[in-house]
C-alpha cells in the first residue's frame, strides 16, 4: 500500500512542479486523490457500465473526434441544424465510430498480430533450442573423443 501511495504522491508533486500553468493546487489533488482511490477499487463510479464503455473506446475516440466529430458537426449545422442538435449528432456518430473501430477492426487485428508473434516467438525459442542441443551435442562428442 504504502509504496504506491507514496509513488503517487511523488508523481503529484512533480506534476505540480512542473506545470506552473494557472490552475488550483487542489484540483492537482483532487484528481491524484480518485487516481489512488481508483487504483485500491474504492471507486465504484467507475466501474459505472457507460464510463467503462467510452474507456474501452478511448484511444479509437481519441484518433477520431476531432477530425471526423468537428468536420460533421460543422457540415449539419450547415444543413439547418441547430448548433446544440448538431454536437450532439457528432457525439452520437464519433462514439459509434469509434465502437467500430475498437470492436470490428483494433481487437481483431491485435488478436491477430498477437497469435502471430506468440506463433513467430515460439518458432524462434524452439530453433534456439534446438542450436543449442546441437551446440551440447557436439560438445559431448568432443569431450567423449578426448
Amino acid at each position: 500500500l504504502w509504496p504506491n501511495a507514496l509513488g503517487i504522491l511523488a508523481s503529484a508533486v512533480v506534476f505540480h512542479l512542473i506545470d506552473r500553468h494557472d490552475h488550483n493546487p487542489a484540483a492537482t489533488i483532487l484528481l491524484f486523490t480518485m487516481l489512488t482511490f481508483s487504483a485500491y477499487g474504492r471507486l465504484p463510479m467507475l466501474r459505472f457500465k457507460p464510463l467503462v464503455f467510452i474507456s474501452t473506446i478511448s484511444y479509437a475516440l481519441y484518433l477520431v473526434h476531432n477530425n471526423l466529430g468537428c468536420v460533421l458537426i460543422y457540415h449539419v449545422n450547415q444543413a439547418g441544424i441547430p448548433p446544440l442538435a448538431a454536437m450532439f449528432i457528432g457525439i452520437a456518430f464519433v462514439i459509434g465510430i469509434s465502437a467500430l473501430i475498437t470492436f470490428w477492426l483494433e481487437r481483431p487485428l491485435t488478436k491477430f498480430l498477437r497469435n502471430r508473434w506468440l506463433g513467430f516467438s515460439r518458432r524462434r525459442a524452439g530453433e534456439h533450442l534446438g542450436r543449442l542441443a546441437s551446440i551440447k551435442q557436439l560438445t559431448n562428442q568432443n569431450i567423449s573423443t578426448s
